[in-house]
């Protein structure tokens, strides 16, 4: 198949995307959840209906759709569930938004730069070549270590609890971590990140200890976190692998192909069943929430004073502006309650600090993330591994933001586990 024509199948499949996301906004989770502020907009016209689509378009002159490179998957995935929603809820939320073309037109230039930025052929040259063996031994006590602490903490069960049980589950969880302090606060998440690696690691070399020890530990940080991100990892995980088992020259068109069909899926059975379960679960938690989040980010900071970072590593240059951090803030003007934690994507968490100049940095900064590394993936001849080892936390940068992604949700603490993966793959 030629270039010219995975793009025309890359945008037939876009076209039945959007139209899926469509279907089961207005049909099911508007409906439903108009109570959340899932509100439809009566009165779209057909210009601003080609405006959206021709914004949903744009990014595919650009989009690399091989899996050559860690950072096309990467992208993908963003483009997918961060830009694509955040140009449909742009069109179709019942909001006065000012300066919504301005948003659209950054967030296509924050897309622009990640993939600009990040694309690399180099490769690091690591000096000390470490064996399969040591590397695995490492592995596992990296991974016996923080399940030692987490266990010590919350003790140890594999009680797997109902999926509408898991907002009261982490309602409890928050209040014991928030007491437990910073270690309990990492190695939870650290667990997530080296089991997730492990599971797609055992499953590529056929290693069974990787994938049983990979699979219990998530299903465990399920049980006592309700966090349906680590759940889902499984799925991730697995997804990756099934979407790099054939040609990596069609990443794009299957990772696309698949969001459209599950999509559809969720839409279907629920509607068949009278329900909104998987539909709430996939297409409102997953995608509709981010591009939700980044326009109420982008209407109340509009409004309001950006807050630099001040709540964070630069609060020593400026004063905090306001009584409650930004997710609460969105919470209590957007959703009444002020404990909800509405965490957004991290370009709305660039709005939020810097406004248009906070997307175009965190871009720029996530950009030279996936470009290192792609410079040690480059080593490797297996980056599906690499990819597992970096999906967790990269799927959190859709709700979260950046520096919380890189710290607290680990995505430094993947960049070493597969940077230390890639130099026992490396060739003498």
């Amino acid at each position: 198949m030629s270039h010219k024509d995975k793009k025309m199948l890359f945008y037939l499949w876009l076209l039945l995307y959007i139209t899926a996301i469509h279907f089961s906004y207005t049909q099911i989770i508007a409906p439903k959840f108009s109570y959340m502020s899932y509100t439809i907009n009566p009165d779209v016209s057909i210009y601003q209906l080609t405006i959206m689509l021709i914004m949903m378009a744009l990014p595919v002159f650009f989009l690399r759709m091989d899996g050559k490179y860690i950072s096309n998957f990467v992208i993908l995935l963003l483009y997918i569930i961060i830009y694509i929603p955040t140009q449909y809820m742009a069109t179709f939320i019942d909001q006065d938004l000012n300066n919504i073309f301005y948003l659209r037109v950054y967030l296509l230039v924050s897309i622009f730069i990640i993939s600009l930025v990040s694309k690399t052929d180099k490769k690091i040259k690591v000096k000390t070549k470490i064996s399969q063996g040591v590397f695995r031994l490492m592995i596992l006590a990296m991974f016996f270590i923080l399940l030692a602490i987490v266990v010590s903490e919350f003790g140890f069960s594999l009680q797997l609890i109902s999926i509408f049980d898991v907002y009261d589950v982490r309602s409890e969880y928050k209040i014991d971590a928030a007491g437990a302090g910073k270690l309990i606060a990492y190695s939870v998440p650290y667990l997530g990140v080296i089991s997730s690696f492990m599971l797609g690691y055992g499953y590529i070399y056929r290693f069974t200890p990787f994938i049983m020890l990979g699979a219990i530990s998530l299903f465990y940080i399920f049980g006592f976190t309700g966090q349906k991100s680590t759940l889902f990892s499984i799925t991730l995980v697995l997804g990756i692998i099934f979407i790099y088992r054939k040609s990596i020259s069609s990443i794009g068109i299957r990772l696309i192909n698949y969001s459209a069909v599950a999509t559809i899926l969720a839409f279907a059975i629920d509607s068949f069943a009278q329900q909104a379960v998987l539909t709430s679960i996939f297409t409102r938690r997953v995608l509709i929430t981010p591009g939700l989040l980044t326009i109420y980010y982008f209407d109340f900071f509009s409004k309001n004073d950006p807050v630099l970072l001040s709540h964070s590593f630069l609060s020593s240059l400026s004063n905090y502006p306001y009584d409650l951090r930004p997710p609460f803030l969105i919470g209590r003007d957007y959703f009444n309650s002020s404990s909800m934690s509405a965490n957004a994507n991290f370009l709305a968490d660039g709005y939020s600090n810097f406004r248009y100049f906070g997307m175009l940095l965190f871009s720029i900064v996530l950009g030279f993330i996936l470009r290192f590394i792609e410079t040690y993936s480059n080593i490797s001849e297996r980056k599906v591994v690499i990819l597992c080892g970096i999906a967790l936390p990269v799927f959190a940068l859709t709700n979260s933001a950046l520096f919380t992604s890189i710290l607290t949700h680990g995505l430094a603490f993947g960049i070493i586990i597969t940077f230390i993966y890639a130099t026992s793959q490396q060739k003498n």
